[in-house]
């Protein structure tokens, strides 16, 4: 803008520099009409962006998930001071080429620039004046001049548009079937509050639901309520451990925790689904049809997927094939391993040691990594694998 400006009175600087103003005086002349133009542009664009923010913003927030931590709209004067210097700069550079460009120019040039530039010779017609033809000779009368309007048309709906796909590229469909997989989800309070259940749906109350739901359209997921462990390898186990604990903490802990070989029992939290779940499930690796047959021996373990689909830690998990055993007990406590007697609350926590009672093993084949559907989890998170298995498989295997 500021070259066309310039261009545009190019007869007037040359008229100028006709009565001995120097080049340096032209380029503070042009420079000064800059500034003078900063000087009312720069504290109107200021209080205007500032009035439409304070507008927009809040109806933008109100359409999402932030509007519950934001009171107020800041008014920083790092801010204004920033965009300002911003602004300042940008004119700045903007008004250095065209300073030299009238700096240049010869008072006998300037008189005779006509803002045409000439790349071949005119071919004259008998068909008469079109006025699309007028217009495209119009535009090539300075190619240069036209691709700087166009260029600076260009960027200002270039700017509106990524705006535009900002504003629009926020899915509230796509956010709400990652909260939830279905219309309505049925429970207790205690899940919904993301506290372990100590009281569950009652089956005459998922009779009744299903009693007015298609089969086809609902299921239920139920906590392997037995205490269970699934025996993992040490290096994984010490991955979990080590975001609470430091490492000699976390050394004197896995010395306390039972062992076979490389591996050490850790916590769990199985899940079992009816199968119409099944197909909520999101496969990562393998394939769940296994933990479908009858009489089957298969469990998937979940894992945590990132945004776009990968999984950031793989060597955490077991691979799909592998046998992993889990432990199943009809009841745990701790005793203090010095005298193998109960703990009880001044039992040193290095000497606590847990006890299973009517604890049996059961071998499994990791069939599938998958991501469970963070409604259909138990919606908190701990030491130790996720697992999913069958309803039937988990009622036989935990004995209830």
């Amino acid at each position: 803008i500021f070259q066309i400006s310039v261009a545009g009175d190019i007869r007037f600087y040359g008229l100028l520099k006709t009565i001995g103003t120097t080049p340096r005086q032209l380029k503070r002349i042009i420079r000064q009409q800059a500034l003078l133009l900063c000087l009312i542009g720069i504290p109107a664009g200021l209080l205007l962006g500032y009035g439409i923010g304070a507008v927009l913003v809040p109806v933008v927030l109100r359409s999402t998930q932030l509007d519950a931590g934001i009171t107020t709209i800041s008014t920083s004067p790092v801010i204004f001071l920033g965009s300002m210097l911003f602004a300042l700069l940008t004119v700045l550079l903007s008004c250095s080429k065209p300073g030299k460009m009238a700096a240049k120019v010869s008072p006998v040039e300037a008189t005779k620039y006509t803002d045409v530039m000439q790349t071949k010779k005119k071919q004259r017609s008998t068909r008469g004046a079109k006025l699309h033809q007028m217009a495209f000779a119009n535009l090539g009368r300075n190619k240069k001049k036209t691709v700087l309007v166009v260029v600076s048309l260009a960027l200002s709906v270039t700017l509106f548009n990524a705006l535009c796909a900002f504003v629009g590229g926020f899915s509230m469909e796509k956010y709400v079937s990652s909260m939830t997989c279905a219309d309505f989800i049925v429970s207790t309070p205690d899940y919904f509050r993301f506290n372990p259940a100590d009281e569950f749906i009652t089956p005459e109350q998922i009779e009744e639901i299903a009693a007015n739901t298609k089969a086809s359209l609902s299921g239920t997921g139920y906590a392997v309520r037995k205490t269970a462990y699934l025996w993992m390898t040490e290096d994984a186990l010490r991955q979990d451990y080590a975001r609470y604990e430091s490492a000699e903490q976390l050394d004197s802990h896995m010395s306390r925790l039972e062992h076979r070989g490389n591996m050490v029992m850790g916590d769990t939290r199985i899940e079992a689904l009816d199968n119409s779940l099944f197909d909520k499930l999101q496969v990562f690796d393998g394939d769940i049809s296994p933990m479908l047959e009858p009489d089957n021996n298969a469990i998937a373990i979940a894992v945590s997927l990132d945004d776009y689909g990968n999984l950031p830690n793989p060597e955490y998990y077991p691979k799909v094939g592998d046998t992993i055993t889990a432990t199943y007990a009809d009841d745990v406590k701790y005793i203090d391993s010095r005298t193998g007697e109960l703990c009880n609350e001044d039992t040193p926590e290095e000497y606590l040691q847990a006890k299973l009672y009517g604890a049996r093993d059961v071998e499994y084949t990791v069939c599938a990594l998958v991501e469970l559907p963070y409604s259909m989890g138990y919606r908190y998170g701990g030491i130790g694998y996720n697992a999913v298995l069958p309803v039937d498989t988990a009622q036989r295997d935990s004995g209830g």
